[in-house]
């Protein structure tokens, strides 16, 4: 039964909102099959009978993982964006199995994925239930717009399983949830019909009308070089005069705070937005700026945020090559304009243009005018809820409705509410080793699990066993709060009986004493063979000195709960999200199958000063006098769908299904041929993976038409299969081709299934 205290949360949520919300709390047909089963999936299922389309709430049986793990999940696809409110779940009425706390994560495309978070903006996890029948409803602090919705179970009890509805808006044919406004417009529900509050530069019934958000003149150069001023610039190559959009890039000399850029209109004019770009060749951008306008050039006014009345900040670029556009709060009407940078990657630099309009169209209303008030230097922009944690994506400017809700201006190629819909060099899940991925501008980054490394989190650089196996860790240095005779903390070793604790001991763990301070990334979980015992979840704690204890923390700052074995399973490899520096581990087990928790394992990391891979492409160092380039500036190819060999008598090109680039250099993807833009001195690398599992893939890396290498250095890869690398530096000149081959012959016994070709430019020519 629902408890009194639960109810009164459910009802005190439900009273804050309007009564024209009140449809939002509807369910969206989990329940009464309103949702198709083709729309239901999972990432695992323990049986036929309990897949996805079992998860209907108050149905037959229900869904259940295949293995006992955190990060399973099930899945709705809404079919369009929908409001939704709330949730409801319960366990599996058949067995004594439910999902205690868990995650709610949702998408609008089903690739690039959020988490619903809390009032103070961090990650929920929710309460479950507390039994296997009563239904439990949660209703969300803020709703969320998404087609998709994944619940992933976190903690549960016996099993993960469950039942859930999904509470939210219904779906009108004419209404904001279909998301009808165009150019950063907001949307307003009236009845079944809408209307959209548009951006200055924008009219009509979606906000598709521009009529002042046209070019100035900076990038077809009818503004004059000496109309275009700048607080400083780089010697030689900076200047103002190249501040154009799409031209070179302006540069400030120095790295200091709150370097400017103006234009010289000419004329006062009417004033709706900037699009700034970064820099053409440099990795540098601005990441966010205000913007002051002025009539004499020497009287400046900040344009001021809506709500706070302070100096609007404006969120710029995140690549030095997408051009962002932002439109001001309202139409403003001056001669001169300046940029004031807040923030840069890199270096002060940028591309620029105004939009704006001559004269305004007098049968739309004006908007109201800018503030007058002088530009203090110690204020800061102080946007209100919800607007104050950015959740635009992707450079996108968020504009408040209100106190609790929001609209956001996307740069040019993303869309979507919070632009986060473009193509997505993570669509193809590049990242390995339990990796996970991060769109970056049209690229991507990894983020990897302790004791890897690289682009790709392919590289182990810290996975040494500590001695348990060995034997370098002796018996006197493994310790526990009690055992039985028969079963000693020195058992607990990989080909040992297995660890047991007593049966009075409550709160039972096992120590090593490593014997010195290192690095300890990993845990190989074993279960305890005799009887057939495993632990299914345990803590970490660690201590430099034996003394003072902490423990391995989760998000909230309490003691990681680690997911440790399955029934039926006998070993597991589990990876910290950070490595941590001790010399004493403690494992204490907190949830077991069986009479007693029983165990064995092995510690993984490596030396403190121990060397560590922390670039997946090794740096060369320029030429002496040659101007350094930066090593984000790369061009990568990565991924075959299908395996490739060469059965014919003469080489065959590697054409790669994905590619991200960072610097200028074309690729023809029909070709397979890398054409050099930018002269200079290049790093080569290859990486490909091969079925034989006795000589790595032979590769040829082609310049024009010479043959660098072809011979790649065996390395160890995952599933059996065979990794070989190799590098070369080349110098390149403007025109020049680069390529890989697979020469004819000597790759017949050697299918390539992945593979990657990395191009960084070291060094720039003079």
């Amino acid at each position: 039964m629902v408890s009194l205290q639960h109810l009164a949360v459910v009802l005190l949520f439900i009273a804050s909102f309007s009564y024209a919300d009140r449809n939002c709390f509807t369910p969206l047909g989990m329940q009464d099959g309103t949702i198709p089963d083709r729309q239901l999936t999972a990432s695992s299922q323990f049986n036929p009978e309990s897949g996805p389309t079992a998860v209907r709430l108050n149905g037959p049986g229900s869904w259940a993982t295949l293995h006992k793990v955190s990060d399973q999940w099930v899945q709705v696809d809404l079919d369009t964006p929908r409001q939704i409110t709330g949730v409801v779940i319960r366990g599996n009425p058949d067995y004594n199995e439910f999902v205690m706390r868990y995650y709610v994560h949702y998408s609008f495309d089903g690739l690039q994925w959020k988490t619903v978070r809390d009032a103070n903006q961090n990650t929920k996890l929710f309460d479950g239930n507390f039994d296997n029948i009563t239904p439990v409803q949660t209703i969300f602090v803020k709703s969320i717009r998404a087609r998709y919705i994944r619940i992933q179970p976190y903690v549960f009890h016996g099993h993960p399983s469950m039942q859930f509805e999904l509470l939210g808006c219904l779906n009108k044919s004419e209404s904001c949830w279909s998301f009808p406004c165009q150019n950063g417009g907001s949307c307003v529900e009236l009845g079944d019909d809408f209307e959209c509050n548009c951006l200055p530069g924008f009219s009509g019934k979606t906000c598709h009308a521009e009529h002042c958000s046209t070019p100035l003149g900076l990038e077809s150069n009818v503004i004059p070089d000496s109309h275009l001023s700048a607080s400083s610039y780089w010697s030689g190559e900076g200047t103002a005069t190249r501040g154009r959009l799409h031209s070179y890039g302006w540069a400030a000399s120095t790295k200091r705070d709150h370097e400017w850029f103006s234009v010289d209109l000419g004329r006062p004019t009417n004033i709706s937005g900037v699009v700034t770009q970064g820099h053409a060749y440099w990795p540098e951008w601005i990441n966010s700026y205000n913007v002051l306008i002025s009539n004499d050039s020497d009287t400046w006014t900040a344009v001021l945020n809506v709500t706070s009345r302070r100096p609007q900040i404006f969120k710029a670029n995140v690549d030095k090559t997408s051009p962002v556009k932002n439109y001001l709060p309202n139409i403003v009407t001056a001669r001169y304009i300046r940029i004031r940078i807040e923030e840069y990657h890199g270096h002060p630099s940028l591309r620029l243009e105004i939009l704006g309009c001559e004269e305004l169209d007098t049968t739309l209303p004006l908007t109201t005018p800018v503030a007058t008030t002088p530009f203090l230097t110690t204020e800061t922009d102080d946007v209100s809820q919800p607007c104050t944690k950015y959740p635009c994506e992707n450079g996108g400017t968020c504009r408040p409705i209100g106190s609790t809700s929001f609209t956001c201006s996307c740069p040019e190629g993303f869309t979507g509410f919070v632009c986060q819909d473009a193509p997505s060099a993570c669509e193809s899940n590049p990242c390995i080793n339990g990796g996970w991925c991060n769109k970056q501008g049209s690229g991507f980054r990894c983020t990897c699990l302790a004791g890897f490394t690289g682009k790709r989190c392919q590289k182990e650089t810290c996975v040494d066993e500590l001695g348990m196996d060995k034997g370098t860790i002796s018996d006197s240095d493994i310790t526990a709060t009690s055992f039985l005779t028969s079963s000693r903390p020195s058992d607990a070793r990989p080909k040992g009986v297995g660890w047991m604790p007593a049966s009075n001991d409550y709160q039972p763990y096992i120590q090593v004493d490593l014997g010195k301070m290192k690095n300890m990334s990993a845990i190989i979980l074993m279960d305890y063979p005799a009887w057939s015992v495993v632990v299914t979840q345990f803590q970490l704690s660690y201590s430099a000195d034996g003394v003072n204890w902490e423990f391995v923390l989760d998000e909230y700052g309490q003691p990681m709960e680690l997911l440790g074995l399955t029934y039926g399973t006998s070993a597991v490899q589990i990876h910290l999200y950070e490595p941590i520096t001790t010399r004493y581990i403690r494992v204490h087990p907190t949830r077991w199958i069986g009479t007693y928790p029983g165990m064995r394992f092995e510690l993984l990391g490596c030396d403190i000063g121990a060397p560590s891979i922390v670039n997946d492409f090794p740096l060369v160092t320029p030429a002496t006098g040659v101007a350094t380039v930066p090593s984000d500036a790369v061009t990568l190819f990565y991924g075959l769908k299908e395996r490739i060999y060469n059965s014919k008598d003469s080489p065959q090109v590697i054409q790669f299904d994905y590619e991200y680039f960072d610097y200028g250099d074309s690729y023809n993807p029909t070709t397979g041929i890398v054409t050099i833009k930018v002269p200079g001195t290049y790093l080569i690398f290859i990486s490909a993976t091969s079925t034989n599992l006795y000589t790595p893939p032979s590769v040829t890396i082609m310049h024009n038409n010479n043959a660098l290498l072809s011979q790649l250095v065996p390395k160890p890869s995952a599933n059996g299969l065979l990794r070989g690398e190799m590098s070369a530096v080349v110098d390149a000149e403007d025109g020049d081709r680069l390529w890989l081959e697979i020469p004819s012959g000597a790759s017949l016994a050697a299918d390539i299934i992945n593979s990657s070709l990395f191009i960084q430019l070291v060094s720039k020519s003079n």
